[in-house]
């Protein structure tokens, strides 16, 4: 355009071709701006693609890194599992163990350590419920008190080892007798023991205390070659539908028949009999 304008003006020469500069002009303008464009375009394809690239690597960085993080919470669930497994199997052992030493403290707790029986904290409790079941369903209940003849006297004249010696004789004397598991045999202190018969009644009762009183009698106690003669006596208190008696009084009857065998001469069965025997005795 300045070409044109100047040789127009006649500051320049006459030139051939100068109509045309304008549009050579913008020819070659047009030439520089496509190759300016081109390479403007070549630059954000390359920075796109650089961008691209880049972001890929991000996301593949990424990708690893959660990768990474899954295989450490796999690994760490995994051991969470273990160690769950092993202190589930840890607390089921110490359970196991302290339900068994529960089991042992209880029987220790109801066992006679001397004559291996049950004591009388077990046998307050079978009493109370088989009182309660007595009621329930009005069957017959007997009530055996035992006591060992003379037992002072053996403690005195051979001392408390060969004492405790007899007891066991005695009490495996009177296990032997008893057939049901129903049936509870406890030693309630000293010499003294109880029988609970439940489903029995005073003719049964009678029957089964005189077995015992043979099988003590009958019992062989020799220490250090001397003979110790060993006997029972018994008392017996039944109550049922036909004769009930008063729940609180069933032990006090079987002690007064007790107190009668004694009385009688020792080695012997009394059943308690509200004709011959006063309450108040």
């Amino acid at each position: 355009m300045l070409v044109f304008v100047l040789s127009r003006l006649g500051w320049l020469p006459p030139l051939p071709n100068a109509e045309n500069a304008i549009e050579v002009g913008l020819a070659g303008l047009i030439i520089m701006l496509s190759f300016a464009l081109t390479a403007r375009l070549n630059e954000e394809r390359r920075s796109k693609l650089a961008a691209q690239q880049e972001a890929l690597h991000h996301e593949q960085q990424l990708v690893r890194e959660q990768q990474h993080s899954l295989d450490i919470m796999r690994q760490a669930s995994a051991e969470l599992e273990q160690n769950v497994a092993r202190r589930t199997h840890d607390l089921n052992v110490a359970l196991k163990k302290l339900e068994h030493a529960n089991a042992q403290l209880h029987l220790l707790s109801t066992v006679d350590s001397l004559t291996g029986l049950k004591n009388r904290r077990y046998f307050d409790q079978a009493y109370q419920q088989e009182l309660s079941r007595m009621r329930r369903d009005g069957s017959d209940l007997s009530l055996l008190l035992l006591d060992i003849d003379h037992f002072k006297r053996i403690n005195d004249t051979w001392g408390h080892a060969i004492g405790d010696e007899c007891l066991k004789l005695v009490a495996t004397a009177i296990t032997t007798q008893i057939r049901r598991e129903t049936d509870t045999l406890a030693r309630i202190g000293g010499e003294e023991f109880c029988l609970l018969l439940p489903h029995t009644s005073a003719a049964g009762a009678y029957f089964l205390a005189e077995s015992i009183r043979r099988a003590v009698e009958a019992l062989t106690a020799v220490f250090d070659g001397q003979r110790i003669p060993l006997s029972i006596s018994i008392g017996i208190a039944s109550t049922s539908q036909q004769l009930p008696v008063p729940d609180s009084r069933l032990q006090k009857l079987a002690d007064l028949a007790l107190y009668q065998s004694k009385k009688d001469g020792r080695n012997r069965v009394t059943l308690f009999d509200s004709a011959t025997m006063s309450e108040s005795a």
